[in-house]
Formats: C-alpha cells, sequence, structure tokens
C-alpha cells in the first residue's frame, strides 16, 4: 500500500498459524514485489478470514395447496390467508457443517429474517423444534413434520427485519455430535388464528434470511 499514490493491493500472501498445546504461532509470508524499489512504506497487511456463505436450507408448506412443494418461492406467507391456507415453514441451520465451537462458548444467537409486507393486524410468530429430519425439495402439506417445543416468539407488526433469540437452540445443536437436532431444525408458524405476514425465504435474493452467532 503505497500511501502516496493509489493503493496497490497484493493477494499472493500466506498466513500459517501453528499451534503447539496452548501456544499458536502466526507466520505470515508476503510477496517479495511487496518490498520493492516501487513500494513506499507504510505497508498495511490486512489478515482476512473468508468465510463461506451458503444459502439456509427452507421451504413452506400450505393447508390449501396440499401438493404443493415451496422450496424455490421467495417468500413465504406465514399465518391464516385465503390463498394459502395455515402455514409452516420449515428451516434448517448448518452451523456444525461450517464451523466447531464449545456450547458454553456461545454467548447468543439471532436468527434474522424480513417481513416484507406489512401485517393485516399484529401476529404472534413462533419458533418451534421440528420433530424429526425433512426434505426442502419434496415435502408438502400432506406429509409434512410436525412439530414440537417452542424455542421463542415474536409478535410482528409492521414491515422489516425481525431477529428471533435461538441461543438455546444453537448450542443444543452444537452438543449433539450426530447433527440430528441441528438437521431438523425449526418451524415457523403462527400461534394465532388470524393475522398474516409474509416473510422473506432463502430464495429472496434482496432480503435473505441469516443467523448471527
Amino acid at each position: 500500500h503505497d500511501q502516496d499514490h493509489p493503493p496497490s493491493i497484493i493477494f499472493n500472501n500466506l498466513l500459517r498459524i501453528e499451534s503447539n498445546g496452548d501456544e499458536h504461532l502466526i507466520k505470515i509470508s508476503m510477496e517479495d514485489s511487496l518490498f520493492d524499489d516501487k513500494n513506499n512504506f507504510p505497508v498495511r497487511i490486512d489478515m482476512p478470514i473468508e468465510y463461506y456463505i451458503n444459502k439456509i436450507p427452507d421451504t413452506g408448506v400450505y393447508s390449501a395447496k396440499p401438493d404443493t412443494n415451496a422450496y424455490l418461492l421467495s417468500y413465504s406467507p406465514i399465518g391464516a390467508t385465503q390463498e394459502w391456507g395455515e402455514s409452516f415453514q420449515y428451516i434448517r441451520l448448518r452451523t456444525n457443517y461450517y464451523m466447531e465451537t464449545i456450547p458454553d462458548d456461545i454467548i447468543s444467537v439471532k436468527y434474522c429474517t424480513s417481513v416484507l409486507s406489512n401485517p393485516n393486524s399484529p401476529i404472534n410468530i413462533g419458533l418451534y423444534n421440528a420433530t424429526q429430519n425433512w426434505s426442502s425439495i419434496g415435502m408438502t402439506w400432506n406429509d409434512k413434520i410436525e412439530y414440537g417445543d417452542k424455542i421463542c416468539d415474536k409478535t410482528v407488526e409492521k414491515r422489516g427485519k425481525v431477529e428471533f433469540d435461538i441461543t438455546d437452540f444453537v448450542k443444543t445443536c452444537v452438543k449433539d455430535e450426530t447433527d440430528t437436532k441441528e438437521s431438523s431444525g425449526f418451524i415457523m408458524k403462527s400461534d394465532g388464528d388470524s393475522g398474516n405476514a409474509i416473510f422473506a425465504s432463502h430464495e429472496n435474493v434482496l432480503a435473505e434470511p441469516h443467523y448471527i452467532i
């Protein structure tokens, strides 16, 4: 990085971490051209950690469309509607697939999604444990998986970002060495008999659901 000219960025550098018990030695090998006569100091070193962004598998099932699989739908109606009927949205996280951690080291986890339009009235949305594994590309209302204990809930009154606290759920998933808990995932549904809201699904590129650990 030349502070007197437009930045010259070089990516052919290497960072290695060597572990010996509780001690960790970080070695940085930089490209020779970084230190030629054309470059003026200071040189700034940024150490990025690249984390693969993966879609959260999800799918919806609807009582008024009992034979329809909604895996590729970019939105998910939650609550009672004339067109869709009663609805469940199935969501599967992939924490154990991409990282290892100690459950007690997890401070908080938020499932973040978006309500795409203002609900016709305030609606209480609950997240529930799914009782078994499911197929996102094949499940319909006719063979839907039933829900178990409640994880958390939130009342939704307007469009915008919504966060659900799923800390205890993710801790349980991390403790499960078989990955059964996380593979089963959870179900989003309305806790009432009236009202509805349109949520973004994993196919919505403008408001893609994600979770923050």
